[in-house]
């Protein structure tokens, strides 16, 4: 039980979980759109524009054993979080315009919904909170180092 504990402690487990976290969620957009062949709206754009460098920015830091990457990273995870709200609260309103750009598929369009609530914003939304608070346990671990 102790190993799991100090495993759980470790600045090492908690880069990791958070590189793992931002590249499933990256693949997981590209899946979407390229395999499934959904098209991004605007506001999907800017929040691919934040994840898409996270597991490049993760990933050297595993490489080089650099655990302080917090302020690196948590200014676009913020950014990203907030977009992914507001994208989702205007999905689920009926107080949005009905697109973000006229060249583009609707911000409001509802393209994968399941159970009337999950859909590609809010999976958003959980992926930038997941990644957030992960980094928060990094910060704190990499303090107490």
């Amino acid at each position: 039980m102790d190993g799991i504990k100090t495993h759980l402690r470790s600045e090492l487990f908690w880069l990791q979980a958070v590189f793992l976290v931002s590249l499933a969620a990256t693949l997981a957009s590209l899946g979407l759109s390229e395999v499934l062949g959904l098209p991004p709206c605007e506001l999907c754009w800017y929040q691919r524009i934040l994840m898409y460098p996270l597991p490049f920015i993760f990933g050297a830091a595993l490489a080089q054993k650099q655990y302080d990457v917090f302020w690196y990273a948590f200014p676009m995870v913020l950014i990203g979080m907030g977009l992914a709200a507001y994208h989702y609260a205007i999905q689920m309103s009926a107080f949005a315009a009905n697109s973000c750009s006229p060249d583009l598929v609707a911000c409001t369009t509802r393209q994968i919904a399941y159970f009337g609530f999950m859909t590609i914003p809010l999976g958003s939304l959980l992926a930038f909170s997941a990644i957030a608070v992960m980094l928060l346990v990094l910060r704190a671990r990499h303090k107490e180092a």
